[in-house]
């Protein structure tokens, strides 16, 4: 019986040590992975190793820095709608092999998660100048705004 969930491990399992399991092997669904659900492990390694130096950007330009992160923001954005046009992915669950391509195509993909990795540094990014232009908003309005402002920006993701 445990033999079905050892077999991926036995063959695949230096992908999860080298955290590029969301990547090789190539065409192969999650599931028939060695642990599968370590996908967003990998995902958040890579864009995690992107991260730094979009800070160090920002510190040396805070305008070049927000803008360079928008615009990776904005290309995994179009990137994802043009793949799911392109490749006729779906999450619907009851659209069938839409839905599977979209499994083994996009679901664990750094390219298609990235929106909203870096649309909460953008927000970061932007609430940090807001803090140091020394606005006075009281501390509801400063709430109420930074909620609007992160649900217009996962609006968009």
């Amino acid at each position: 019986q445990w033999e079905s969930f050892l077999n991926p491990c036995r063959e695949f399992g230096w992908t999860n040590w080298l955290f590029v399991n969301n990547f090789f092997p190539i065409n192969l669904s999650n599931t028939d992975t060695c642990f599968y659900h370590s996908w967003y492990l990998a995902v958040d390694l890579q864009l995690f190793l992107v991260a730094p130096l979009l800070v160090y950007w920002y510190q040396q330009s805070p305008r070049w820095g927000k803008i360079v992160t928008g615009t990776i923001t904005a290309a995994s954005i179009i990137a994802t709608m043009w793949l799911s046009w392109t490749r006729k992915w779906s999450i619907n669950t009851f659209d069938g092999a839409a839905v599977a391509r979209f499994d083994v195509e996009g679901y664990a993909k750094p390219h298609i998660r990235a929106q909203a990795y870096f649309a909460g540094m953008l927000l970061g990014m932007i609430l940090k100048d807001r803090q140091e232009s020394r606005a006075r908003l009281r501390q509801s309005w400063k709430t109420t705004l930074s909620m609007v402002g992160a649900l217009l920006i996962l609006s968009i993701v």
